[in-house]
């Protein structure tokens, strides 16, 4: 083993002195990251998704697939490598491209391959992978990074879910792929994957034509009802509600909120939407209509549509609506004479809420991932209701011990049959629990016992369960969700859509940027009160319109 000396000089004044060490030439080399703290040393080194890229072209006579995978991987080559190339030469059978520096510093890099005529495939017949230029260099981005390359990363991640935004986009290539690309880019690599999946958006409403034979033909019962201008073929609107849907509407309370949403894709548009709510305190989603503006007719269609899947089950519905445009003089038309509530519209909201991403897509793609989502849910909550052993729901149950525990500090008082006077230390209530009455109106209301009833229950040892309405009990909600929504199977579906070309509605671009919050309606404006009149209303001093001697 041989050693080396080592002169080391060290200065002390004007003093110099020499010392030798002799050190093992074979000892490793000390790591300088072992004397950094941990904000100092450097991190382990990621592997990216795009580092494979590198490696796609490689030599002459190299096969692909077609003629497009080709450019593909050449694109991808080319990021990974850090250069830009232009094609001097591309048509359907060849492709010659040379590097973007060639003019300017004589660079020799070149690629050039056909289709073979035997196979279809494409093989590279010349290959010059050497660069002469100045500067290849990989950056965080690529001019040649376009939505076309971006579409082929993401569309596996996109098909699982549409909900991804362009900017959840961006951030996901840049941890997955290591380049950064633009909104523009990301936004518009989302809707070719969806263009993929369900075809151009143009193409959308002739599926529908399609979606309904489908539909009616799975879903025995069902309701698809399709309306086209028959001057110039173009859209107008159309109803769905599944049988599983109606069916299970059966077993869940007789209310029904109805409201309207819009859309956010190309075409824009409406939905109309009727939801009902189980016994569980859970929205339960009868129908839709997709329409291109919320007018009085497309309220009436929706409202002739609904009528006629709720009258064979011969319930009286309390309807809740916002007061929406042509809501109420088309509702009138329908349900002559019947009554509906104003405001207190949020189950309708919370299901405008849980399809705001498949609000975003076109007409076909919106109602087929409806579909799925709410087979999905039914499907889930039927699985889920099965495993529950109280007799009310959940929820239902909690709120029952809670209104036991509030009864105890009552004492009753019996005055006749089935009337009692319930009192604490301050008020007193008459329940009758023969009609389900008590003054503080919350039975009539709730349809659920309140803590006074449960009081007069229990001193007249009667069952609690008993005086509880069956559309909050397990047994109802369970039979909610007993009738399945069934797939639907597309493999006909390009050939069938075919037959009818369906042209899309005629839209506008409205002026201003594009809203994605709901409009409030005008009972939900709040309040405010004036320092002018000193009332609560929807003015301010600058807006008031009280006399001014009313004010002194």
């Amino acid at each position: 083993m041989d050693n080396v000396v080592v002169t080391v000089g060290k200065d002390v004044g004007k003093s110099c002195s020499s010392t030798s060490v002799v050190v093992d030439d074979c000892v490793e080399m000390i790591d300088e990251n072992d004397y950094l703290g941990d904000a100092f040393k450097d991190g382990p080194q990621k592997f990216f998704l795009s580092d494979e890229w590198g490696s796609y072209l490689s030599h002459a006579g190299q096969k692909f697939e077609s003629i497009a995978d080709f450019r593909d991987k050449l694109r991808k080559f080319a990021i990974q490598s850090g250069f830009h190339y232009v094609l001097s030469r591309t048509d359907s059978i060849y492709v010659n491209a040379v590097c973007a520096n060639r003019d300017v510093d004589h660079c020799g890099w070149e690629v050039l391959g056909s289709v073979a005529s035997i196979n279809q495939c494409f093989y590279i017949t010349r290959f010059n992978n050497v660069h002469t230029c100045r500067g290849m260099i990989r950056n965080r981005s690529h001019r040649q990074l376009g939505s076309k390359i971006v579409r082929t990363c993401i569309e596996s991640t996109v098909c699982l879910n549409l909900g991804l935004n362009p900017r959840e986009i961006m951030g996901n290539f840049k941890s997955t792929y290591g380049y950064e690309i633009s909104y523009k880019v990301a936004s518009r690599a989302k809707i070719m994957c969806v263009e993929k999946m369900y075809g151009s958006e143009c193409d959308f409403f002739s599926m529908l034509s399609w979606f309904r034979e489908a539909v009616l033909e799975t879903n025995l019962g069902s309701s698809v009802v399709f309306e086209v201008d028959e001057s110039t073929e173009r859209f107008k609107r159309v109803f769905v509600a599944y049988a599983g849907q109606i069916q299970g509407f059966k077993f869940s309370l007789p209310v029904l909120y109805v409201d309207g949403a819009f859309r956010k894709s190309k075409y824009k548009g409406q939905i109309l939407a009727t939801t009902g709510r189980n016994g569980n305190k859970c929205f339960f989603h009868l129908a839709l209509c997709f329409c291109d503006s919320e007018t009085e007719e497309n309220w009436l269609f929706f409202f002739k549509n609904l009528k006629a899947l709720l009258e064979p089950q011969g319930r009286i519905i309390t309807f809740i609506s916002d007061r929406g445009v042509g809501l109420w003089k088309a509702f009138d038309l329908i349900f002559p004479g019947c009554r509906y509530g104003i405001m207190a519209n949020g189950i309708a909201e919370s299901f405008n809420n849980w399809i705001v991403v498949e609000r975003s897509l076109p007409p076909f793609a919106m109602l087929d991932q409806t579909r799925m989502k709410e087979m999905k849910m039914m499907s889930e909550r039927s699985v889920e209701s099965k495993s529950w052993t109280t007799k009310l729901t959940p929820k239902m149950e909690k709120r029952l011990k809670e209104q036991l525990d509030r009864s105890r500090v009552f004492r009753v008082i019996d005055s006749h049959e089935n009337v009692y006077e319930v009192r604490n230390d301050k008020y007193s209530y008459l329940v009758d629990i023969s009609t389900r009455i008590c003054s503080c109106v919350k039975w009539q209301i709730n349809c659920f016992s309140c803590a006074h009833a449960l009081a007069v229950i229990q001193d007249a040892r009667l069952d609690v369960y008993d005086f509880i309405d069956l559309y909050f009990t397990a047994e109802y909600y369970r039979m909610c969700y007993s009738f399945p929504i069934a797939p639907l199977s597309n493999v006909d579906a390009s050939c069938s859509s075919t037959e009818d070309f369906i042209l899309p509605p005629v839209t506008k671009r409205p002026a201003g940027r594009p809203k994605s919050k709901r409009i409030a309606s005008a009972g939900e404006k709040k309040l405010t009160r004036c320092s002018c009149c000193n009332k609560m209303g929807h003015h301010n001093k600058k807006s008031c319109t009280e006399p001014l001697n009313m004010l002194l």
